[in-house]
């Protein structure tokens, strides 16, 4: 699969040890019903996915599920390397599809800026900062393909049919629901009370529509029934409310998601937990991986310094030999000194014969 820039991507052998990063880990809440961070530190949390998406997801994909397991596997470990987080499944599913929101947040800033320009050529010359040329052509051509175009006009579509908005800007409905719980019981708010502090602006008194304004006042009829002469009406629960006055404005809730509580939070029998095992056997591969090259590394260090150790020696034994060499030409040099006094010696016992 094509990659991103090189120079970006995680190189294994120089990070920095994982009991090293335990000390610095900032502590996340991602409860099991919701699966999306809550409390203090979740913007910080929500800020460093983005920046480990940008600096390791490839952008040479059509969509997010293009993108190779091990690769999201690799990023989840960062994430866990930077925070301490729970070891339950659902956390992993809520990592990665904290992963896919900012991965496609990323893409469409990217596709923003691109349609301001008139022309793809004037595009190419325009090139984001920290976006490969290789990845931005893909990117263009990808933007000006027949199967984009349409999936883009089927979610305009799609977004054109919305009836009913809501005023919370981009802060996610975990974290509304988790600071408007009750301080005594920690209960959180309703579905229908949820409606109300999405739907209505607090500081101007006002909802941001007649249908929405319409629907809550619905919800609250239902949640307290007219005494009849046939005695009380059936009684509904909240969700029960909800659902049926949301469907008769929009229609049916779509599967594997839960009208009311935004994204996170599925239904029990969610398509999405089917991916755990998948994303856990990755993770593993890459933890292994990483072990592993590890392990490479101290090894080939003993053996540099096993060489280095042996490289002393051997230049110690050469100058041994180098010193014993000396020796032995000066002890020749006297020998000879010896044999030539010797030789004289007996030359003149001769002559006085």
């Amino acid at each position: 699969m094509p990659r991103r820039n090189d120079v970006v991507r995680l190189e294994v052998l120089g990070q920095p040890r994982r009991n090293d990063l335990a000390s610095n880990q900032i502590e996340i809440d991602i409860p099991e019903h919701v699966k999306r961070a809550v409390g203090e530190n979740c913007q910080s949390y929500i800020t460093e996915i983005g920046c480990i998406v940008r600096q390791n997801a490839p952008l040479q994909v059509k969509h997010w599920s293009g993108i190779n397991r091990d690769d999201i596997a690799t990023m989840v470990r960062l994430v866990r390397e930077k925070f301490k987080l729970g070891n339950e499944p659902h956390v992993n599913e809520a990592i990665e599809a904290n992963m896919k929101r900012r991965y496609s947040t990323w893409r469409y800033n990217l596709h923003k800026a691109f349609l301001q320009y008139e022309s793809a050529e004037e595009a190419l010359e325009n090139r984001p900062q920290n976006v490969g040329e290789d990845d931005w052509d893909f990117l263009i051509n990808w933007w000006h393909d027949d199967e984009w175009l349409e999936l883009s006009g089927k979610n305009k579509k799609n977004r054109d049919k919305l009836t009913i908005t809501h005023c919370a800007g981009t802060k996610a409905f975990s974290r509304i629901r988790y600071e408007n719980q009750n301080p005594e019981t920690g209960e959180e708010p309703s579905r229908i009370d949820m409606f109300k502090l999405t739907r209505f602006r607090e500081n101007k008194k006002t909802w941001v529509g007649d249908v929405a304004e319409n629907a809550y006042g619905e919800m609250t009829k239902l949640r307290n029934p007219e005494q009849t002469d046939e005695g009380s009406e059936k009684v509904m629960s909240d969700d029960e409310i909800y659902d049926k006055v949301l469907s008769t404005i929009v229609g049916p809730p779509r599967s594997g998601y839960i009208r009311g509580l935004g994204a996170g939070p599925k239904p029990k029998n969610s398509k999405v937990s089917n991916n755990h095992s998948q994303l856990q056997e990755a993770t593993r591969r890459a933890d292994e991986a990483e072990r592993r090259s590890t392990q490479l590394a101290e090894e080939l260090e003993a053996m540099k310094a096993s060489a280095a150790q042996q490289n002393e020696e051997l230049e110690a034994v050469k100058a041994s030999a180098a010193q014993q060499s000396e020796e032995l030409e000066a002890v020749k040099a006297k020998q000879n000194e010896t044999d030539a006094l010797l030789k004289k010696l007996l030359e003149q016992f001769s002559s006085r014969k």
